[in-house]
């Protein structure tokens, strides 16, 4: 796990949420595997969007033998000891605050690039 994001890389934030659409998994797939082609890291706040767009970015960027842990960054909120994370871990993952608010403030911080995936109802 990875305690800071590196300056070196430029961050864009992938968020949103949607309802396991086939077009939106398709859509993230590519844009994963176009990101990977460049000196570009996704940070996101664990929604499905970030998720996928990080599963194809370091399927790419293992198939290049450029996998860099930094490149990929997912940041959730802190939780108990008991509470256990089901996501599969990728890249780096931080936790950062106690609400997404905290979340939403320290992706922001990163980035001034956002790409925003819609499709459910909680996507504003």
């Amino acid at each position: 796990m990875c305690n800071q994001t590196t300056a070196a890389i430029h961050y864009v934030i992938v968020c949103g949420s949607y309802d396991r659409s086939r077009y939106n998994d398709r859509l993230c797939n590519a844009l994963g595997n176009e990101l990977a082609k460049y000196n570009i890291g996704i940070i996101s706040g664990g929604g499905r969007p970030g998720i996928k767009v990080g599963e194809s970015m370091n399927r790419t960027l293992s198939d290049l033998g450029q996998y860099d842990p930094f490149k990929i960054v997912t940041v959730f909120r802190k939780r108990n000891k008991g509470d256990e994370l089901k996501t599969k871990r990728i890249g780096c993952n931080l936790f950062v605050g106690n609400d997404i608010h905290d979340i939403r403030e320290y992706l922001f911080s990163k980035s001034r690039i956002v790409i925003v995936i819609g499709g459910a109802v909680k996507t504003k």
